[in-house]
């Protein structure tokens, strides 16, 4: 009878594939952004996002939805996008710096295990992450952890 694999054992391997397709990413990135952006304007929309708010979006991968809420928070509010795979945020990272954002940054980071204070961000948007969590109530903990009781929302498409 196989073991089942663990959750670090899960993650280990999304981050090593997320990472080896990056480069596919990147290349089509137009592609996806066209095909994506009612899910991006979604989710900033849902999340009521708007300036000076403090936002974290999990699963940035190449930078949506996380580079569309920097525009919508302006510079007078930041956004942190996360990703397990240094690859696909390093496309983000060019990306947004082409764009010439400087309101966003991307930090390479476990859902399951946030590294920030508590009550750090206004609203936490997800566009395709959660699916793919092993534990998703370690994920939501975390993230409750980290919002703002005072402040919004999560809003994640899956």
């Amino acid at each position: 009878m196989a073991t089942q694999p663990t959750s670090q054992q899960i993650i280990e391997g999304q981050k090593q594939d997320w990472n080896r397709v990056a480069g596919g990413w990147e290349k089509w990135d137009r592609l996806f952004e066209d095909q994506m952006a009612f899910v991006n304007h979604r989710l900033v929309a849902d999340a009521r996002l708007r300036a000076g708010l403090k936002v974290l979006d999990l699963g940035s991968g190449t930078g949506y939805p996380a580079m569309l809420g920097a525009q919508v928070v302006g510079p007078a509010g930041s956004v942190v996008g996360m990703d397990l795979a240094e690859q696909m945020l390093a496309a983000a990272a060019r990306k947004a710096n082409r764009l010439g954002l400087t309101n966003v940054s991307f930090k390479t980071g476990d859902v399951t295990s946030l590294p920030f204070e508590p009550n750090s961000f206004d609203a936490v948007t997800s566009r395709f992450c959660l699916m793919f969590l092993p534990e998703i109530p370690k994920a939501a903990a975390e993230i409750s952890r980290v919002l703002d009781r005072k402040s919004t929302r999560l809003n994640s498409s899956h």
